[in-house]
């Protein structure tokens, strides 16, 4: 695969590091780095380990229902969705936008990796995220500072520390991390969103804040 090729995948065990399993099975293969990828199975995927750490762009296509990332992607154009979800496990996807995100296709941050969107300055940068395949939580970052890449995941739960009643009733259930990659410089603004059923019974949306 050349230049900005396109690859169409459907196996659902993507492209593997051995040559004897996977999508593609010569002895010899040569990935492109600044390729496109498309995952288009109908059936659950991983992205496999034989995919090259930095990518031209990532497609969710046809997966009806999640792509599993094998490894930390680095990609220079962007994350794009048709249909599916991507579900982080304990691996990045570092990217500098997300294309046609929404409730029903988003990233999952399941597990200890983040969502890294580069470059977040002073427009609103949407973070399509979610704790699992069935619940959708992004958060938008709004950087009046200096420009920089922002890792952002979110949990299922209330903030560490907010752990018994009546402070626990009061509150979310949802807890999300974002993280500067460098340190100081930055000044934004964060929208965390929600739904009526996130919330725990004493939770009163006219008085609440955010902690920290």
């Amino acid at each position: 695969l050349r230049g900005t090729g396109l690859m169409r995948i459907g196996s659902t065990t993507g492209i593997t590091a051995s040559g004897a399993t996977g999508q593609i099975q010569t002895t010899t293969r040569s990935f492109s780095t600044t390729g496109r990828y498309s995952y288009e199975s109908r059936s659950s995927q991983v992205t496999g380990d034989g995919i090259p750490s930095t990518i031209g762009a990532l497609i969710v296509r046809d997966t009806a229902t999640t792509l599993t990332l094998s490894k930390t992607i680095r990609v220079t154009d962007s994350l794009r969705f048709n249909y599916g979800k991507l579900i982080l496990s304990t691996f990045d996807l570092n990217t500098s936008t997300v294309k046609n995100y929404k409730d029903t296709n988003y990233v999952v941050t399941n597990s200890t990796g983040a969502l890294k969107i580069r470059n977040v300055a002073n427009t609103d940068v949407v973070f399509p995220v979610g704790p699992s395949t069935s619940a959708y939580n992004p958060v938008t970052l709004n950087n009046i500072g200096t420009p920089d890449t922002f890792a952002v995941k979110v949990a299922t739960g209330a903030p560490t520390g907010v752990a018994v009643s009546p402070r626990l009733d009061s509150a979310i259930n949802r807890n999300w991390t974002i993280v500067e990659d460098v340190a100081g410089g930055s000044s934004v603004t964060v929208t965390p969103q929600w739904i009526a059923s996130d919330a725990n019974a004493q939770f009163l949306s006219t008085y609440c804040a955010v902690i920290h």
